[in-house]
């Protein structure tokens, strides 16, 4: 079965009348592709034969011909069938790694309103400066403090070098702990009634 039409532009702006939308990511044809020995059709998942030298791999459309546009100060959710191409469509918005199309962003960088592209390893790093991602299970391992893990990822967006991350994880930290302290200080509820 064919994919469902992309929304556009002008589907946006019927939609959402009223002021101007300022538009802060635009994705136009982007493909993402893989190759692989699975049926690339979905079928059973069976393993196909290993490929001949010099024949190419069957190849798994992730994502195909995908067009949007984001608006700055909306928030935007995907949502769809497990294999629909929604973790994909995710990764290529934070890290670029299209097969086709272009992931432009608009960040208002102050030099003309330039549009970065997630592609180019440099400007990638502009961008995720100013990107958030809200993703569907929580992110954190038994294995590190609090403390580690806004280091990392403060880290991960960039904010700075060592000391300037030490400094503002500790200020996260002296607002956020006393919380935490009222919190686990107060006695369990009593049994039978609701907290």
């Amino acid at each position: 079965t064919a994919a469902p039409a992309m929304a556009t532009s002008a589907d946006h702006e019927r939609l959402s009348p009223g002021a101007a939308k300022e538009v802060c990511v635009r994705v136009r044809g982007v493909l993402k592709t893989y190759a692989t020995r699975r049926d690339p059709a979905g079928g059973s998942g069976r393993a196909l034969p290993r490929c001949k030298r010099g024949v190419p791999a069957p190849v798994l459309h992730a994502v195909q011909d995908l067009s949007l546009d984001l608006v700055r100060g909306e928030i935007f959710a995907l949502l769809g069938a497990n294999g629909a191409g929604k973790t994909t469509t995710v990764r290529l918005l934070t890290s670029g790694g299209q097969t086709a199309g272009k992931i432009l962003y608009d960040l208002g960088t102050g030099d003309g309103r330039r549009q970065l592209d997630i592609s180019d390893p440099s400007e990638r790093t502009v961008i995720r400066r100013s990107l958030g991602v809200c993703p569907q299970h929580d992110i954190l391992w038994n294995a590190c403090t609090p403390r580690e893990h806004l280091h990392l990822y403060a880290r991960l967006k960039g904010l700075g070098g060592a000391a300037a991350v030490g400094a503002a994880v500790t200020g996260l930290l002296e607002q956020i702990l006393p919380a935490v302290h009222a919190l686990r200080d107060r006695p369990p509820p009593a049994r039978g009634s609701e907290a």
